[in-house]
């Protein structure tokens, strides 16, 4: 019995580790830097896009294994990321902050934050990963 119990656990332990994470379009895999902000107040219908410059060689980088990094954390150890309905998805240390997807072409999309109205971000990639 107890062998069967440790080739299961073997089994289970192993498969997560080695599964590739799904509905990630392979567009999505590489570094982005931001390039513009959106904010509005409200409505969200006020508001314009503004070109911003962070002053960092990429603002996240999103890997193909379902995890990322951002410039200001790259040893983040819980940073993952998945996609559910045209929804991005960054969790950290058990939170997800959700944002949807726009325009996503292999050069760039744009991200609308879900937790805040009328506040997005325009993305360009800068390396491919």
């Amino acid at each position: 019995m107890l062998v069967f119990l440790i080739v299961v656990f073997t089994i289970f332990s192993c498969t997560k580790d080695n599964e590739e994470p799904k509905n990630i379009p392979p567009e999505l895999i590489g570094k982005w830097k931001i390039t513009h902000q959106y904010s509005a107040s409200g409505s969200g219908l006020d508001g314009t896009w503004i070109e911003i410059d962070t002053g960092k060689i990429y603002d996240i980088w999103l890997k193909n294994d379902g995890t990322f990094v951002t410039q200001d954390d790259e040893s983040c150890e819980n940073c993952n990321y998945y996609i559910s309905d045209n929804k991005l998805y960054l969790s950290t240390n058990g939170g997800d902050s959700p944002g949807t997807i726009n325009d996503l072409t292999d050069q760039a999309f744009i991200l609308w934050w879900d937790d805040f109205e009328g506040f997005g971000y325009k993305y360009k990639k800068v390396e491919v990963d």
